[in-house]
């Protein structure tokens, strides 16, 4: 059964006519970058024979998807029950039989499925490269996969903070400052503490990856990077954000480790966010009983 909150907002999402304009314009524009790219390295072939370029097609696209879901999906959930507590409609949402955690699950469904339906349908553009076999059919399913998963790690992000926050403003900001700093804030420490390590011991890191480095493994531009390399299998001075990554080390193991991160931090965001939500739905209960007997009083 499909989740109500869920099937609600998005009949209301589908039936405006601004969702059929933002997915026809987003995918014109990813089309239109896509088959510039792939003109100009058409050209470049005149002058070489190699093919490998075209795999640069496919790292590019992947990296703008990427972008998307790291600054839109925050904007798209931290007001998902925010927004209700400021619209005054949230008591009336909790007076309903739902439970918490069926209400969190469908606007967090309502609020991703917009990014994800664009991921999906700018595929075609992807699979561009597969003229020349650079990527596989099933490494785009690969990609596809990741770029779910983080979709719905980064919208845990914004569906707690705004059931901890009762402004939107303030929840969008937590949440955007949240994802920097498990981006560009994990990236800043690292980089840090391996100079710091290489000026103490006169070594750089080989095989053995210290302790402060494995935050890394939360971080999703490096869990991304780990899945372009692995499947591009170019070399790391080619894909931003590489020099994290050792030659010696199994780069498989990073992204491998960051869903399963990922998840489960996601899951546990999502359990702490209904507990949270259940305790407001507990008051919600508790006034409108009041106000029941209250009434039974008067009569």
């Amino acid at each position: 059964m499909i989740n109500p909150v869920f099937r609600k907002e998005l009949k209301i999402a589908t039936r405006s006519w601004k969702f059929a304009m933002m997915l026809f314009i987003y995918i014109g524009i990813l089309a239109a970058i896509g088959l510039f790219i792939f003109s100009q390295m058409l050209d470049s072939l005149a002058y070489s024979s190699g093919y490998q370029e075209f795999t640069m097609l496919y790292v590019l696209l992947g990296y703008l998807q990427f972008g998307l879901i790291l600054f839109v999906v925050p904007a798209l959930t931290a007001g998902s029950i925010s927004g209700e507590r400021e619209r005054q409609t949230l008591e009336i949402l909790l007076s309903t039989p739902l439970k918490s955690r069926s209400v969190l699950i469908g606007k967090l469904l309502s609020s991703l499925s917009t990014v994800i339906l664009l991921v999906i349908a700018s595929m075609p553009v992807l699979s561009l490269v597969f003229i020349f076999g650079g990527v596989t059919l099933l490494q785009l399913f690969g990609l596809l996969g990741y770029f779910i998963v983080t979709t719905i790690f980064i919208g845990s992000i914004g569906i707690f903070v705004s059931t901890v926050f009762k402004r939107t403003t303030v929840a969008n900001v937590m949440a955007y400052g949240t994802l920097l700093m498990l981006s560009i804030g994990t990236m800043i420490f690292a980089l840090i503490f391996i100079l710091i390590y290489q000026r103490n011991t006169g070594y750089s890191i080989s095989t053995t990856t210290p302790l402060p480095l494995n935050i890394l493994y939360l971080n999703p531009i490096m869990g991304f990077s780990a899945v372009i390399l692995e499947q591009v299998g170019i070399s790391g001075s080619e894909v931003p954000f590489a020099l994290f990554y050792n030659s010696e080390l199994d780069v498989k193991n990073v992204y491998v480790i960051n869903i399963i991160a990922q998840s489960i931090i996601s899951i546990g965001l999502i359990y702490v966010s209904s507990i949270k939500l259940n305790a407001k739905k507990s008051k919600v209960f508790k006034k409108v009983k009041k106000k029941k007997k209250s009434q039974k009083n008067k009569n």
